[in-house]
């Protein structure tokens, strides 16, 4: 009999592309664990329209009825995050597990018996959060903690269940005034200020409450990022040029993070494995060995794939 705590495995779909990607996500999940003392949790935000649902013999589903009264006009420009929280908010309330996982439809683990080794070692070192953080590429997120978009362990021992809230806090950030600045520039501490850490997205408040608190200590899966290649910045010139100023001036103001040992630079290749970062999605390792790549719902697909050729590019993974 397995011994390893009982779990409660949590995504979220709104379209029959994030669908397939969580039955798809169900496949990896049996491959990879032969611990199967766990339930998951499908919020569903999809529209009526939607006629093939996901399968119900493989996930207890959840309709978040208010997912049609969630929208552009009720929410503003980032309605789809207070939609996927609140169908999360949902799910929470039919947990009765220990441990909780927040896995994201297009988030797929390729390490061998992550579960049961991931909830063993958060025992094992008294954590209460663990798992993937936002990519550092994405430095308008939050750094340092593990990202709800991602991939989240939560032991409710240490966090009370009626805590979690994963309900964003754009309101109260720079996020939708116009005078954002998009693009990095690296002498202008006004649009690092407005660019750097100012998007309070899905689960911030969580992040708030929980960050750097010693009661609860977090640890994070290592995002695969190299700076040179990855940051948008005028050349190896401007990235230098970056790397002496972000020298004097604290994590808050830097596009690159400061802690060097939160990211690693050698990827899946290095081990022999497929190129995830080729295909443009993002690379996680943990202990050492390739832990998970993110697809990112095909936001950094190469021009010309359709959804068919995602779909059977992540299927070949298995």
């Amino acid at each position: 009999m397995d011994k390893a705590p009982e779990l409660t495995i949590i995504s979220v779909y709104h379209n029959e592309m994030t669908k397939r990607f969580v039955e798809l996500n169900y496949d990896f999940m049996v491959k990879f664990n032969s611990f199967k003392n766990w339930i998951w949790l499908v919020g569903d935000n999809s529209p009526p329209s939607l006629i093939d649902k996901i399968d119900s013999k493989k996930f207890k589903i959840i309709t978040n009825q208010d997912a049609p009264l969630i929208n552009r006009d009720s929410c503003g420009k980032y309605w789809t995050s207070y939609q996927h929280a609140s169908a999360l908010n949902l799910c929470l309330k039919e947990v009765k597990t220990r441990f909780v996982l927040i896995l994201d439809n297009d988030f797929y683990v390729i390490y061998p018996e992550w579960l049961r080794e991931a909830l063993n070692h958060m025992i094992k070192n008294n954590l209460a959060f663990l798992g993937a953080p936002y990519y550092p590429k994405d430095y308008r997120k939050i750094r340092y903690f593990p990202a709800t978009d991602f991939c989240m362990f939560v032991d409710l021992e240490k966090v009370p269940l009626d805590t979690l809230d994963f309900t964003p806090d754009f309101g109260r950030t720079g996020d939708n005034r116009k005078t954002k600045k998009r693009k990095t520039n690296l002498f202008n501490l006004g649009i690092r200020k407005r660019n750097i850490g100012t998007s309070h997205d899905t689960g911030y408040f969580i992040y708030k409450r929980y960050y750097q608190n010693s009661l609860t200590p977090c640890e994070c899966i290592k995002p695969v990022y190299n700076p040179w290649t990855d940051l948008r910045l005028a050349g190896k010139l401007g990235l230098l040029a970056n790397a002496l100023f972000e020298f004097f001036l604290p994590d808050r103001l830097c596009y690159i993070p400061k802690k060097r040992d939160y990211y690693v630079a050698s990827g899946f290749s290095s081990f022999g494995h497929f190129d995830a970062r080729r295909a443009g999605w993002e690379e996680h390792m943990w202990k050492g060995k390739p832990f998970a790549f993110h697809v990112r719902s095909g936001r950094n697909q190469k021009r010309g794939s359709n959804e068919e050729e995602l779909i059977t590019s992540i299927r070949d993974v298995l």
